[in-house]
Parts: structure tokens; sequence; C-alpha cells
């Protein structure tokens, strides 16, 4: 048995002298998980219930309740959908083939409709088997990314399996891990050299811009490389895939628009943290010393200024490493704009798979990036915690962190360039004998 455990450290001490990071970063996702598993024995499963979800009615909500609203008229019922067409047209798609077979009788009302759709043998299938494809393909695009196939690969993804936010998707069923896909093809192919490859990575952001909406940001990359002809026909695509599919439902964008911000006024009313995170934290941080309308206020010029001035790292700080760029672009996503919810999360896959397979030597700055992943990413037991939500503000604290680090390294970076450019120039128009106002310098 000793020699079996020697066997196993040294193994590991090789693991850890290849790659320090990734090794490293298996590990603590690891040590969660045990940690988490053992505190749920203890607590007899109230820690797990605390973490992620106690209500039956939310199971697969997403899902079967997005099947059941885009059956009829899913802009103009009373209830209309959230989603943007793509997204009702392929929830259209799956109704047509479950509903008939969910055995509804008239007079049923909304929840107990698509109740009737989830505990059908055909509805709860044709979960499964969404849910199966979007695990596989979540496991071919990291790979893909890593450029690997070890046993090193298949380990880290079984843990990301058992992450905090893919387990909190696949619970509540939202289509958002298939624009996580996709987010991932665009960016492994957005600047390769093969033109139908290129194209194919834009149409991959326009299938997740047309069921998400928020990850076109991504086409930010394409005007960060200069390729304005590419950033042109990758916005026509986007735009082709968010507009062009209301032509085969009832709704209109303006009619979409009003129901996210009716909705995102409803669930404010809940909780200063269900308004975003960052300019809900803002409002719950100010609105006990001013009031409601000026902490309102507040939030939204830091929520606007946060945002501005992400922009402008992204676009001209070229000096930042491609995974740090893609880190603030998550950072934006998950607590700039949209709701607080756990599932926003899984934005960091990306950015993370590029951390791990980019830094390969444990410095201080990685460091503190690969805790603040694991922090948000990891299963932490809710024994300290009230409701599920309350994980969600835990976890938003190390995205925070990740954005502030990041925006003050590049506006740091930028300022010193200006800085730099600024002397070349004063240095230049003194060698040629011109002073700053033009004229001559005896």
């Amino acid at each position: 048995m000793a020699a079996v455990i020697d066997k196993m450290i040294n193994a590991y001490r090789k693991e850890y002298d290849r790659n320090p990071v990734f090794t490293l970063f298996i590990t603590l996702l690891f040590v969660f998980l045990v940690i988490f598993i053992v505190v749920a024995f203890i607590t007899r499963m109230e820690s797990v219930i605390v973490v992620l979800n106690d209500k039956q009615d939310l199971t697969f909500t997403d899902f079967f309740e997005s099947v059941w609203a885009s059956s009829n008229s899913p802009y103009s019922r009373e209830n209309p959908v959230l989603y943007p067409p793509l997204a009702t047209l392929f929830f259209i798609g799956i109704g047509n083939v479950v509903i008939p077979y969910a055995g509804l009788v008239p007079g049923m009302t909304d929840k107990e409709s698509w109740f009737a759709i989830r505990d059908s043998q055909f509805g709860i299938m044709s979960y499964l088997i969404f849910a199966i494809l979007m695990v596989y393909a979540l496991h071919l695009v990291m790979k893909r990314m890593a450029r690997g196939t070890d046993l090193r690969m298949d380990v880290l993804f079984l843990l990301i399996l058992l992450s905090f936010p893919v387990i909190h998707v696949l619970e509540r069923g939202n289509i958002i891990l298939l624009a996580i896909v996709l987010c991932f093809v665009f960016l492994m192919g957005y600047r390769s050299e093969n033109k139908i490859i290129r194209y194919l990575s834009y149409i991959a952001l326009g299938i997740a811009a047309g069921i998400k909406l928020t990850p076109a940001i991504l086409w930010l990359l394409i005007i960060r490389d200069r390729n304005y002809k590419g950033a042109v026909i990758c916005a026509l695509i986007v735009l082709a895939f968010i507009f062009i599919p209301f032509l085969f439902t009832d709704g209109t964008p303006l009619m979409l628009l009003d129901t996210i911000i009716g909705y995102t006024n409803k669930v404010g009313e809940g909780g200063a943290m269900n308004l975003g995170p960052l300019a809900g934290a803002v409002n719950y941080a100010f609105s006990p010393l001013f009031g409601d309308n000026v902490s309102t206020v507040i939030a939204t010029i830091l929520t606007l200024a946060f945002l501005l001035i992400s922009f402008i790292i992204i676009l001209f700080d070229k000096e930042m490493k491609f995974w740090k760029v893609v880190t603030l672009i998550s950072c934006i996503l998950i607590v700039g704009i949209g709701l607080a919810v756990p599932y926003n999360l899984l934005y960091l896959l990306p950015p993370i798979m590029l951390f791990l397979v980019s830094e390969k030597e444990l410095t201080k700055n990685n460091m503190f990036f690969l805790i603040c992943f694991i922090g948000a990413i990891s299963l932490i037991p809710g024994i300290i915690l009230v409701r599920p939500h309350d994980m969600l503000g835990l976890k938003s604290i190390f995205v925070f962190l990740m954005a502030v680090v990041l925006m003050c390294e590049g506006c740091i970076r930028l300022y010193r360039n200006f800085k730099d450019r600024r002397k070349s120039e004063e240095s230049q128009g003194a060698d040629s004998g011109i002073s700053r106002t033009g004229k001559c310098v005896e």
C-alpha cells in the first residue's frame, strides 16, 4: 500500500513540475468537490439545497416552460417568452414533437401544462438528448482548445462537469450551454487564415447571439484585431441571426425588448442583486444612505463607466494577453450586463481554458487569477448562506476582483504608453529643431 501511495505522489509531482498551473487548478477543484460532498453528508444535504435548488417547480424550468410558451403566440401571449426568436424557433420545433404526446387537457394553466410536458416520456427524453449532446459538444470544444486528448483533459472536464454553474444549468435546463459551446467555436476560429473556418466561426457567434444576445459582445475581438472587413461581415451575420427569425414568429424586436425590460424590473423587486451583480451591489450599498432613486442613478453611472473603460481596454490595450482580454469580456457578461443568474458563470469556461493552455508558470499574477477562477466555479458548501441566490453573490465577488485587476492593469498600461508616446514626440520635435508650438528652436 505504501508503495502505491509513493507511486501516486511521484506521479503527481511529475505532473506538477510539468505544468504547475494546470495541476494546481485540477487539484483545487477536486479538493473543493470532496469538501462539498463531505459537508453534504454531515449536514444531511442542507448545504447542497442552499447552493443549488430546493424547489421542484424550478427543475428543468427554463427548458420545458420555454417549450410550452413557444408553442402558441410566444411574443404576444400574456406571459411572453424572453428568448430571441432563433431560440424560440428551436423550442417550437421541440414542442411540435413532444406536446402532442404530453396528455394535455383543456383548462390547464401554463404551469400545469409545462409540468405535464416535463413529466411525459417524450418530454423528458427530449431534454435528456439535448443535455447529453450539449455536454458532449462542450467536451469536444474544450479538448480542441487545449489541443490535447490525454487523461488530464478528461479529468479536468469531469471536474468542470461537477462545477457550480454546470450543475446549475443542467438542473435548470437553460439553453445557454449551447451558446457557450458556440462561443468556444468562435474563439478558436475567428483568427484562422482559412476563410471557410473564419466564416464558420462568425456563423457560430451569430447563432450564439441569436439564442442569448449577449455573446455578440465577442465581436469586439475582431475590431481589436483591426480586421474591419471581417467585423462588417460578422456583424451582418450576427444581425441576421438575431432579426431574420422574427419573420417566422409573432414577435418584433420592440416586443422582445419591452418583455426583457419588464422582466428585469419585475425580478429587481425581489432584491438588489437581481438587477445585475454590479448595479445591484452598488444599489444595495447606497440605497440606505441616499434612497432608491439616487442609488439607482449612481449604480447606472458606475455600470456605464465600468463598461466604457472595459471596452477601451479591450479595443486599445494591445499588450494585454489574449486570455485576459477574453476574461474581461466574460466579466462584462457576468457582472456588467444581464440578470444575476448562476449559469452566467459559464461564460468563464472559455477564458479558463485559454488561461490553462497559455500559462505554465505559477507567478503571483497567475495564482491570483487561478484562485478567482476556482472561487467562481467550484462547489462551495452553503453552510453560512440563507438562500441559493446568496451563493451567486459570493461567487460574483471573485468575478468583480478579476474585472478590477484587469481594468487597473489595462488603464496603467494605456497611460504609460500614452506618456511614452508623448515623450517620443517631444524628443523627435527637439531633435528636428521644432518646438511643440511649431516654431523653430534657437
